[in-house]
Formats: C-alpha cells, structure tokens, sequence
C-alpha cells in the first residue's frame, strides 16, 4: 500500500475515534492482536485477540470512564508502509474520580 493509502486507511479509522465512534477502530483490529496494557491498573496484563481485548479491557474500563470520552487528533504522518499516529485525551477520568 502506498504512504497516501496508508494514511488515508489511518484518518478512516482515528478520526472518528477522536469523534467517540471506536466502530472503525476495533473493526480494524487483527483479530489475533496482542495489546499490553503497562502500569498497576486493574486492567494492567496482555489481551490476545480482538474479542478478548473488546469484551475484557475496553468492555470493562470505557463503561467506568465520564463519557464522551475524548480524544483529539495531534498529529497524523506516514513514509512508505509506517504511520504515525498522536492522539491527546480531552479531560478524561474514571467515574470514581480517578
């Protein structure tokens, strides 16, 4: 895929997670994705797979989050087959305060 492709299939997808839809993202996913969640959260361990990492992280953090949660997009570039990607959270925080 070429570097314009390869940013365009970005934008599809962080875009409208900046917007609050994950639809695009999750649906871009690996299905046999591994996502390490570093730290000493409840939720700090490795996900494999797509159905493991919707259903045990996201299934269980984003509902203890203030909602909309938000991001906004900083930064967006690629070269070749590598894009780069810098989202900010706006204001974002566990429902508990933390």
């Amino acid at each position: 895929m070429s570097s314009r492709k390869n940013l365009e299939a970005m934008r599809d997808i962080v875009v409208p997670l900046a917007e609050g839809d994950t639809r695009p993202f999750v649906g871009a996913l690996a299905d046999d994705i591994v996502w390490n969640v570093t730290g000493a959260f409840p939720w700090s361990r490795s996900y494999r797979g797509k159905e493991t990492l919707r259903t045990q992280l996201f299934g269980k953090v984003m509902p203890r989050m203030k909602q909309p949660y938000r991001l906004e997009l900083k930064h967006l570039s690629g070269e070749g087959e590598f894009v780069t990607v810098v989202l900010h959270g706006l204001d974002n925080a566990m429902l508990d305060g933390t």
